[in-house]
Order: C-alpha cells, then sequence, then structure tokens
C-alpha cells in the first residue's frame, strides 16, 4: 500500500503555507464539495438537518494585535455572504482563521460540516482560497498549477491533468493550459487560480477581495466567470470585498464587521435601501442627510424642506425626531426644472453645488443640503452653483444608528 508524504496546503489549495498530511488515493481523508452535498442532501431526506446543515457554523475567535475577532457565523449550502467593513476591520482575518491560516482560539466552537473544526484538519474542510493576487507558482506551467490540487490529494497524475483541464475550459483560458504561468495577465492569473481552487472540488469558496488588483474590463469578465461557476455548482461563498458591485453580483447576503465584530447583517437587496451602520450606507453609496422631521416635511441641517409624500419613512417616527434622509445618488436627480414641476416622480427642490466628486464610475455633485447626485449631463456643474434636484426615491429612518 502507498504511504503518507508532506505537502503544503499552499501547492495543493494555493492558500496556505500550513504543512499537512495528505495520502494517496484510497486514504485521502479531504471532504470534496461533493461529500459535503451529497452529506447535506442524505440529511434533509432523513429530517436530520437541525443543527448541521450548515456548512460553516459557530463562534470565529482570532486573537490580533489591536483587537479580538469574535462573532459568530453561519454559512448555509449554496448561500452566498459578503463580508464588508474598514481596513483593518477583522474581514480577512475571518477568511484566515476558518482556512488554518491564523489560529483559532479555544473559545472558537465553529463546525465545518457538522464537524467541530478541533478535529477537521484544514484540508479535510472543502475550501477553495482565492486571494487579491493569484499566487500562482511561477516555475510550473498553468495546468500544472491547476493540477497540483487534485495531485496533492491523491489523484494520478492523468486524472489530475484531466481534472486542470476541464477546470480550465471552464474559466475560458483552456488554450493557456501549456503557457508558463509566469507570462499570463492579471486577468488570466486569477482566472486561473479559481481553476484552481474549483479543481480541488470544494463546498465553499473564500474570496478575498480577488478582483480588487485588476482592471475594469478583467474584472466584469473574471467577475462574471467567478457568478457563474459558483450558480452552477452549487457552492457557499464567503467573500471579503470592498466593491459594492462584487457584492450586488456575488452575495445574498452581507454581514457588515467593525473591529472584529459583527455590527450589522442585512439582505443585499437591503443595502441601498435600509442600511443601519454608517459603514454600510458608505458602501452602499448613499447619502446620510441628518435633520428632522416635521409634520409633512423632513428638513434638512440646512434648511432644506424635503416632502414626506413619496419618501419611505421608516414607522414609529414622530413630528420633531432627530432622523437621517438616505437616499442613492441615482435616485436623486439634477434638472434644469423649477420647483413647480414636481410631481409622481418625486419632489422637485433647488439646492447648490458643494464640490464634485467621483464614485470611480461616474461624476458626483455633493450638494448643500447633504445629497449626492450623479451628473448626467457633459457640461459639470461648478462649485456654488443653484440648482434644481428631483428626489426619486429615499428613505427617512431614526438618527439613533451607528
Amino acid at each position: 500500500m502507498a504511504g503518507e508524504w508532506t505537502v503544503s496546503e499552499a501547492t495543493a489549495n494555493g492558500w496556505s503555507a500550513k504543512p499537512v498530511r495528505a495520502r494517496v488515493p484510497g486514504a485521502s481523508a479531504r471532504a470534496t464539495g461533493a461529500d459535503a452535498r451529497s452529506a447535506v442532501t442524505s440529511k434533509a431526506a432523513t429530517g436530520d438537518l437541525a443543527s448541521d446543515a450548515a456548512v460553516i457554523e459557530g463562534r470565529v475567535v482570532v486573537a490580533r494585535d489591536r483587537f479580538t475577532l469574535d462573532i459568530d457565523l453561519r454559512l448555509r449550502p449554496g448561500e452566498r455572504v459578503g463580508v464588508i467593513g474598514a481596513n483593518g476591520c477583522g474581514k480577512s482575518t475571518l477568511l484566515a482563521g476558518l482556512a488554518g491560516l491564523a489560529t483559532l482560539e479555544q473559545d472558537s466552537t465553529v463546525r465545518f460540516g457538522g464537524e467541530p473544526w478541533r478535529s477537521t484538519p484544514v484540508e479535510a474542510r472543502g475550501l477553495g482560497f482565492i486571494a487579491q493576487d493569484g499566487l500562482l507558482f511561477p516555475h510550473l506551467s498553468v495546468l500544472d498549477n491547476v493540477a497540483f490540487g487534485p495531485r496533492s490529494a491523491g489523484k494520478s497524475k492523468q486524472q489530475a491533468r484531466e481534472i486542470a483541464g476541464r477546470m480550465l475550459e471552464a474559466v475560458r483560458v483552456g488554450h493557456l493550459a501549456s503557457a508558463s504561468a509566469r507570462s499570463v495577465s492579471g486577468g488570466e492569473r486569477q482566472r486561473i487560480a479559481f481553476a484552481r481552487a474549483l479543481a480541488t472540488d470544494p463546498s465553499t469558496l473564500f474570496l478575498d477581495e480577488p478582483f480588487a488588483a485588476l482592471d475594469v474590463d478583467a474584472s466584469v469578465e473574471v467577475r462574471e466567470i467567478a457568478a457563474q461557476q459558483v450558480q452552477d455548482r452549487g457552492l457557499s461563498l464567503l467573500l471579503v470585498t470592498h466593491d459594492l458591485v462584487d457584492a450586488v453580483r456575488l452575495t445574498d447576503r452581507i454581514i457588515v464587521i467593525d473591529d472584529g465584530k459583527v455590527i450589522e447583517e442585512l439582505a443585499t437587496c437591503d443595502l441601498q435601501r435600509a442600511p443601519a451602520s454608517k459603514f454600510a450606507a458608505a458602501f452602499a453609496g448613499l447619502a446620510r442627510v441628518p435633520g428632522h422631521l416635521e409634520a409633512q416635511a423632513f428638513k434638512t441641517k440646512s434648511g432644506l424642506r424635503i416632502p414626506l409624500h413619496g419618501l419611505e419613512t421608516e414607522p414609529g417616527l414622530v413630528t420633531g425626531a432627530s432622523a437621517l434622509l438616505l437616499a442613492a445618488p441615482d435616485r436623486v436627480e439634477l434638472t434644469c426644472d423649477d420647483a413647480s414641476n414636481g410631481g409622481a416622480s418625486g419632489p422637485v427642490l433647488q439646492d447648490a453645488v458643494e464640490s464634485l466628486v467621483g464614485d470611480g464610475s461616474a461624476v458626483l455633485a455633493r450638494l448643500r443640503s447633504g445629497l449626492l447626485a450623479r451628473v448626467q449631463s457633459e457640461e459639470l456643474p461648478t462649485a456654488g452653483t443653484e440648482v434644481f434636484v428631483r428626489i426619486r426615491q429615499a428613505r427617512v429612518r431614526a438618527a439613533e444608528a451607528h
């Protein structure tokens, strides 16, 4: 019988430098994505889904110099969760702790497929990890980079290469199989990294800002490939991102972290409608305008009165209460119409431009009221310009939020 041999999870999955034991065919303890999905299906058939239906569930505690990450996480089969927060808040630390790149504290109770983390080696957690840089092995061909995972998990060289070829075709870089890893572009490198992660048949993908270093065209292409693969394979997803487009395209649920703690959880579709935290509102690109409620209007601190008719108002707000108006820039329109032309499309009000800012894809006007409006015309307004503004959609909520 063939024996054991030591490999690096960096070579097996492209993300860990921690030495582990891998077994050759017939002796592998690694749980594949198919294994995990089959186990969940079996439990569903028998009704035994109470506590271990989640692919990852429990308390995750990781000590850092500045803070200790301490959160409860539940990731269901096929669920796609985005993790957002300021730099250094603990987002990547969460992925690192779960993937064996950072030490879980003894208080951790997290389970993988229902099994405690202490008895589930990293290579048996069914994880694929793609970082901001694809971290390809420069001395190997593209095909051998992708084949390394299944080869290290015990597949024969021929089997591993066949799997690698299929994965490269799946992410549309099959033509690069014989190329040197050194010769590929950034977008190609990330697609190859996806192929390498998929080659080990994970049940869950961890994505740590995998599109951040790519140009706009490459990021769009790789993001769409990733979304399609996740959907087609029924994978669970944990995505760390600073990009609203990534979050909207790839996730169903958002977790907001600050100093190692979860401060908000919400459905991705609610990001631009009802975020509770300042960070989530800023992440969604919303203007967050302070003011107070009058009988028929929201009055900003600058003195602008915005009629409540047509706005979504949080239940329970009373006249005189401090409040916030949340509005996305693409729902606030600069117009040449005067205030008498308001109607079903929203109230039209007089405001003034304070400055112009960019959100990476468009020019926005920051207004005296605190609103942000997307500038549609070719002629940019200058600071101090009086403008008319039509508010097509906004939400008024209580001010006592994070």
